[in-house]
């Protein structure tokens, strides 16, 4: 009985996901960059401020003090940046080969099963390779997160400049400065995290679907799963109700994923219609299944 209810035509492989492990390592490792960044800074923002606090005349800007702060801001940044561009190809090469290794396994363990399902019928399954669009998603997918990896101390040195001067400008103490900075961190922790999340997901789902469509696989059914921040109408709503979820879609011409947007005043932005993948869109945890499309004849499509 494994023909699914849902349609006699169609074999149904094993939904595939993300792996749990490699998403908590890269995290992990995205996370001991941007602490290491937050407590540097810290230590020598504070040193600054510990020299130069007895100087300054409350709600007067000190000069001094401010461009102290500025140079030592300045630096930091530069030697911040270096480092993160330093490591970012290696940590982003170690997270794409692992991701793929797993991607590779799982779509394999999927896809055999369901031709030995599919084999009884007398179905084969020519396989065809791409092993030329793999090592463009792959190369893609390092880019994509060096970018993403580098992005953290620039995102976190804007967020801490204005808010420092903006504190100095004020008179604050020592301590409002050290709030400043505890509540930066926690910021820059919590977009390493969702790059981690939203990277792991990405890159599983488009190499997933390249060791799929290596096997000859052409199809792939919408699976909607329970997480996600803010979970998309479109994706949860069943397909026999104008959603995704349970559609069956080719990898050669994937399915709307966003309506895209009519403004209701002539202010707003228009945005097309957007087609895609499970797992593209930001924060998008939903996930595919290899699938087999037959027709009457008992021939794969």
């Amino acid at each position: 009985g494994f023909m699914n209810a849902r349609n006699k035509n169609i074999v149904y492989g094993k939904a595939v996901r993300p792996n749990a492990g490699i998403r908590a390592w890269y995290r992990a490792a995205l996370l001991a960059l941007t602490r290491d960044m937050a407590d540097k800074v810290k230590r020598r923002l504070l040193n600054v401020y510990g020299k130069y606090e007895d100087q300054v005349i409350p709600g007067a800007m000190d000069a001094n003090l401010s461009s102290r702060t500025e140079a030592v801001l300045r630096q930091l940044q530069k030697e911040t940046e270096r480092e993160f561009v330093q490591k970012a190809p290696q940590l982003a090469e170690r997270f794409v080969a692992r991701t793929d290794a797993y991607a590779r396994n799982s779509a394999k363990e999927s896809v055999k099963g369901m031709l030995n399902q599919a084999a009884w019928a007398g179905f084969e399954v020519k396989g065809q390779t791409v092993s030329r669009a793999l090592a463009a998603v792959l190369k893609a997918e390092i880019y994509d997160n060096v970018n993403y990896i580098t992005s953290i101390p620039n995102q976190y040195f804007k967020d801490i400049a204005g808010a420092v001067f903006r504190n100095i400008a004020q008179g604050k103490s020592a301590d409002e400065i050290e709030k400043v900075l505890a509540y930066t961190g926690r910021v820059a922790q919590r977009r390493a995290e969702l790059i981690a999340r939203d990277q792991s997901q990405k890159a599983f789902e488009s190499l997933s679907r390249q060791h799929m469509k290596a096997a000859g696989i052409t199809h792939f059914e919408w699976v909607a799963t329970g997480g996600g921040m803010h979970p998309r109408p479109l994706h949860h709503k069943d397909v026999k109700n104008g959603g995704l979820n349970h559609g069956i879609f080719s990898f050669d011409d994937p399915p709307v994923i966003d309506e895209g947007y009519t403004p209701k005043t002539p202010r707003g932005t228009a945005r097309g219609p957007v087609r895609g993948f499970p797992g593209d869109l930001p924060y998008c945890q939903c996930i595919k299944r290899p699938v087999l499309v037959m027709s009457d004849k008992q021939q794969i499509l």
